[in-house]
């Protein structure tokens, strides 16, 4: 038996999601994203580099 998830992700969409099934009729979606961490400073917030994944 599986259970259900809510995840959450933030970020930038790099092309249209792709979406299937399985050979075991499991559904997915396949997307990538990329997002722009930030850290707080002394002075404010600053950018660090960007980051991906697929």
């Amino acid at each position: 038996m599986t259970r259900p998830y809510d995840i959450t992700l933030a970020g930038y969409v790099g092309a249209d999601p792709a979406v299937g099934q399985d050979p075991n009729q499991t559904d997915y979606a396949r997307f990538r994203l990329a997002c722009t961490p930030t850290k707080r400073t002394e002075n404010g917030w600053e950018e660090l580099e960007l980051s991906g994944t697929q």
